[in-house]
């Protein structure tokens, strides 16, 4: 009874302090694990099953988009409105609405009173003119010739004014038969007609649009930005402008670039107005489309940028990307040194080892391969002297050391690649076009790795969910 009452004694005493122990050990081993690193390696045939690809992130200049709708109009600098100079009357017409018409080629002819008029006195004008060049100067006096000669000008230029070209002029005073009052305006420029709003028959005054003529190579773009917008757009600013076909897959880009803003603010939408130019390659694009403009800004410095498909969520919600671990990198060198050393080694006739073996463990397998040379040697004489050939032995030492090279060789020509995660901070988001796929990815600014680096650019997921699967454990508990 006194043994279980000292034995219950001692147990209350020492147990706990034990536990404590144990605890603290398991507590130590934990932190341990905690802070080792987890690599994970893939062989060449699983990285090309998984499609994982990888690549260096170097610093670079990265463009910053910024989306604004946009319309399509027309070129006010290259622009004509066909209007008539005088109040006349529409005739007929020589043009239709989208018709591409040259210079030179006839609109629209009208009929005036008031050219009528121009005209009856230009023909007179003109015939004064003619007669008081024709006589010397003893008919006429000087300032007759020169009145002639300035009612000729001034009757011409009117008719010029009225829109008249100088060959119909001209034709005015050759043909005295002609109807006067009749005239016809011609394109200044060539062009589409953009509008046609009028009807034969119709009474015109003078400066209303008859017709609009402009040249559709090259276009303009009025881009809205909030008001608050105080990004820099200055002039010259790359930005794409994208037409939205109707059918998926059929969308246009266009390189444009900014040619002014406005320093005022529309009352209507409360937005500012970025006009841009854009060259109309396939002629797809028309006053009065809405497109999707995207302006280009640089940012101020290099960046180091990554694929979204690089990027995931750890377990304690940090962003992470896998890196081609270094020190996996320094042993597949030091294990090619020791390749290359072997090959030497077996060329002159010594075996050897990496440096990191202890003497014993070398001096075992120093032995045991010179144990094998001298079995198989053995075993070449042997079958030398049956044969009665009258080879020597250095050939079957020739025969070893190129089975081992082979051996050697295809042991080590695959060497596995080892990831391990890095820790990363977000930045901006830069959308960027890819020609192959014809679509637009995502690209994310990231800090905390270092320049240079090479990371699994795709196939994070299968890599991770790799790591999952297999758990880690560095002690094998």
């Amino acid at each position: 009874m006194n043994f279980i009452k000292s034995f219950s004694l001692l147990a209350a005493v020492f147990l706990p302090v034990i536990f404590t122990q144990i605890n603290a050990t398991q507590t130590s081993q934990t932190d341990n694990h905690s802070d080792e690193t987890q690599l994970l390696s893939f062989s060449a045939k699983q990285m090309q099953m998984a499609d994982i690809q990888v690549g260096q992130i170097t610093a670079k200049y990265m463009d910053k988009r910024l989306y604004a709708p946009g319309e399509v109009q027309a070129n006010g600098y290259t622009s004509y409105v066909v209007s008539p100079r005088v109040e006349s009357v529409i005739v007929r017409r020589h043009a239709i609405l989208g018709e591409h018409v040259e210079q030179g080629q006839a609109l629209v002819t009208l009929f005036s009173e008031d050219v009528a008029q121009a005209q009856a006195k230009y023909r007179i004008a003109y015939a004064d003119w003619q007669r008081a060049r024709s006589v010397s100067k003893d008919v006429i006096s000087e300032s007759q010739r020169l009145s002639a000669e300035t009612d000729y000008i001034a009757a011409f230029s009117r008719l010029k004014a009225y829109g008249l070209s100088k060959q119909a002029i001209e034709l005015i005073a050759q043909d005295n038969s002609s109807a006067l009052g009749e005239y016809t305006l011609k394109a200044e420029r060539s062009g589409s007609v953009l509008s046609d709003d009028f009807q034969q028959g119709q009474r015109v005054s003078a400066g209303d649009s008859i017709m609009v003529l402009t040249d559709e190579s090259e276009l303009w773009v009025e881009a809205r930005l909030a008001a608050n917008n105080s990004l820099p757009l200055s002039k010259g600013t790359k930005a794409q402008v994208i037409l939205t076909a109707s059918q998926s897959g059929e969308s246009s880009s266009y390189q444009a670039q900014v040619i002014q803003q406005a320093h005022t603010i529309d009352p209507k939408t409360r937005t500012r107005v970025v006009r841009l130019k854009v060259k109309n390659t396939n002629h797809q694009l028309h006053p009065g489309l809405f497109v999707d403009v995207y302006f280009s800004l640089l940012t101020p410095k290099p960046v180091l940028v990554v694929p979204e498909t690089a990027l995931l969520r750890s377990s304690d919600g940090d962003w992470i990307v896998y890196r081609k671990s270094d020190t996996a990198n320094q042993a597949q060198d030091v294990a090619k040194t020791e390749i290359h050393s072997h090959e030497k080694g077996i060329e002159e006739g010594v075996h050897v080892y990496g440096a990191e073996n202890s003497q014993e463990v070398g001096k075992y397998k120093v032995e045991e391969h010179t144990h094998n040379e001298e079995a198989k040697m053995a075993n070449h004489n042997h079958k030398h002297e049956e044969s009665g050939h009258g080879d020597e032995s250095e050939d079957s030492h020739e025969e070893i050391a190129e089975m081992e090279i082979s051996h050697v060789h295809g042991e080590h020509s695959a060497m596995p690649i080892t990831f391990v995660a890095q820790e990363v901070q977000l930045g901006a988001v830069f959308r960027v076009f890819s020609p192959e796929t014809k679509q637009w990815l995502s690209w994310r600014e990231v800090t905390g790795i270092a320049a240079n680096s090479h990371v699994a650019m795709t196939g994070a997921f299968f890599i991770a969910s790799q790591g999952a699967k297999s758990g880690f454990d560095a002690h094998n508990h």
